[in-house]
């Protein structure tokens, strides 16, 4: 099958105000540890005026990673990272504070298997999230 790729601007919008203002930006090292020993969840928040919208760094692989998108609905999206180390140096992540983080981890590791939604994509600094769509 072709990918059918659409740029979502508005997605992209929302990661883009959603990168922390802080200097400290975890390396992939701290974070693969931190995933496999610690009870952490990575990833980043926006929260908008009527709703928030959460950007979680999901590991599917060894060097594959992927941002489940999840915006109150009750299906999430999810994102291929084309680049994580481009992520991480332009983007970056942030523990996440939740209060289920343990059912939050455990439905990250559940939906491993679940196809992606479309690519994140970074080029010469610039973010691009692309869903993809049959049609």
């Amino acid at each position: 099958m072709t990918p059918n790729l659409r740029y979502n601007k508005s997605l992209t919008r929302k990661l883009i105000k959603s990168i922390p203002d802080s200097e400290f930006k975890p390396t992939l090292l701290n974070i693969e540890w931190n995933m496999e020993n610690g009870n952490n969840v990575y990833g980043l928040k926006h929260e908008g005026l009527f709703k928030t919208t959460v950007f979680f760094l999901q590991r599917i692989e060894e060097n594959r990673y992927r941002l489940v998108v999840s915006d109150g609905q009750p299906i999430c999206s999810f994102y291929i990272i084309d680049d994580i180390e481009k992520f991480l140096n332009v983007v970056g992540v942030e523990i996440l504070e939740l209060d289920n983080a343990q059912e939050i981890r455990k439905a990250l590791e559940e939906t491993v298997i679940v196809p992606n939604t479309g690519i994140m994509i970074i080029n010469e600094d610039e973010i691009f999230i692309y869903d993809h769509a049959n049609y």
